[in-house]
């Protein structure tokens, strides 16, 4: 069992002793409502390709058209995601969300939510992603309400075509280069093949977009968008320095997630793989809390480079243990990522906090560790919670 040290926090942030002993007083039969739990994160946007979105339906005949019940005008989509308090089916949650629950909508949603029951149940306190319209978003959950259709498989296909879009765009610009950019002419071969198994592995990644688990997706885009990244800012060098080996080197460092990818997609596998990780976190007597703590986690490069608010927003909500701590066990990707341990749902304010760069209170979890027979980590209270300051 892996021990966190104890980070000088303190020193960051004055008001986190007080803050901490306010969380940890919470009674431990609190009911968090899943308002409170909901999340709304907006779709990045490609200018090449139209976003998708909502087409509203009009109110049932029965139901009097009062100014509540009209469809509003706004047709955008968010992805939506929460953690379900109670057991429900996948009609009733669609339902209250305002999104009309067809066969195909109900199967998209059954693939991005694994979890649910093959009698399309969603088990209390699970974790679910959905696209919603985002007029919904604020308004209460009730069955009467006005609901539209939401093509998720189109959504899902959008948010990867974002990359594939990105890709194809630094791939252009890379071709245009001339021999004399480059140090030497194995260089120029050896970067179009790299940029090239980045396009291959995006639009692969597109393609299967609508069978693929919302995390999976969502750490397949950010794996994608950190290779496009390094590739255009190797173009955008070019101007003034020569590629040679050691950009290329950054560059290959950067796809090497991302052919990991394709190779598991070429053989029918999901792009990612995830082994089981238990949390505990123990008071200074030596005892688990009971208090309803939740167990974060962003890869590493999000947490050492934060760059992205919305990208960061979306993947803590995404890959975030389900249920609070201690103990908790969740499923973390292997690859380098961060675990740390804090207030239940302050899904923006630790975004704020990662890209802040406050966050010292993390575990690294490295790919070799998830290979131990028992990988459990230990987080002692109160030294090592974050908790981040207020909004």
């Amino acid at each position: 069992m892996r021990v966190l040290p104890v980070f000088p926090v303190l020193l960051l942030f004055p008001l986190l002793a007080t803050s901490m002993g306010d969380a940890l007083a919470q009674p431990t039969t609190r009911m968090v409502r899943s308002d409170r739990a909901a999340t709304a994160i907006p779709l990045e946007r490609s200018p090449d390709r139209a976003p998708p979105a909502a087409q509203w339906s009009a109110p049932q005949r029965h139901v009097p058209a009062t100014a509540a019940l009209r469809p509003p005008r706004d047709t955008g989509i968010v992805r939506q995601v929460e953690i379900v308090p109670r057991q429900q089916t996948v009609k009733q949650y669609l339902e209250r969300r305002g999104v009309v629950a067809d066969r195909p909508t109900v199967e998209a949603f059954r693939a991005m939510n694994p979890q649910v029951t093959t009698t399309n149940r969603i088990p209390a306190q699970t974790r679910v992603s959905a696209f919603v319209p985002e007029a919904a978003t604020s308004r209460p959950a009730t069955t009467l309400q006005p609901r539209a259709r939401v093509d998720m498989a189109q959504a899902a296909r959008y948010t990867a075509a974002v990359e594939v879009d990105r890709t194809s765009l630094i791939q252009a610009k890379a071709l245009q280069l001339p021999p004399s950019a480059y140090r030497r002419p194995v260089d120029i071969d050896q970067h179009r093949n790299l940029l090239a198994s980045v396009d291959s592995t995006a639009r692969l990644v597109a393609q299967r977009a609508p069978a693929l688990p919302s995390r999976e997706l969502a750490l397949s885009r950010y794996y994608l968008r950190n290779a496009n990244g390094v590739a255009q800012q190797i173009n955008a060098q070019a101007a003034t320095r020569l590629i040679g080996e050691p950009e290329l080197q950054k560059l290959a460092d950067a796809s090497r997630p991302v052919q990991a990818m394709q190779a598991r997609m070429v053989n029918g596998e999901k792009p990612l793989e995830f082994r089981q990780v238990t949390v505990k976190v123990r008071g200074e007597d030596g005892k688990d809390l009971r208090e309803p703590l939740r167990v974060y986690v962003l890869p590493g490069g999000l947490v050492d480079q934060p760059d992205d608010p919305e990208l960061i927003l979306e993947l803590l909500t995404l890959l975030s243990f389900e249920r609070p701590t201690s103990p908790s066990t969740g499923e973390v990707q292997r690859g380098e990522m961060r675990l740390w341990v804090g207030p239940d749902f302050k899904y923006r304010e630790m975004a704020d906090l990662v890209m802040a760069r406050g966050l010292t209170n993390f575990m690294p979890v490295h790919g070799h560790l998830l290979d131990t027979v028992n990988p459990d980590l230990l987080f002692m209270a109160p030294a090592s919670i974050t908790v981040p300051p207020a909004r």
